[in-house]
């Protein structure tokens, strides 16, 4: 399943205080938390390669 240039998705958070640094344990200010980006960034990527994937298959990271 190769890439392809130009794959593009979109998704969206409102952000609560669920979603704070604060609240995952990943610091001690309000704002959001970088686990929570990074999964917004996950959740883009499978989100971009959905129509090129197999049934039953995802994607998987290997760095952050």
């Amino acid at each position: 399943m190769p890439l392809h240039p130009g794959l593009s998705a979109e998704v969206q958070l409102t952000v609560s205080d669920a979603d704070t640094a604060i609240a995952v344990g990943s610091g001690t200010v309000p704002v959001l938390a970088t686990p929570r980006v990074i999964a917004l960034c996950e959740e883009t990527s499978v989100k971009a390669m959905e129509d090129d994937l197999e049934p039953g298959t995802t994607t998987v990271g290997m760095r952050v």
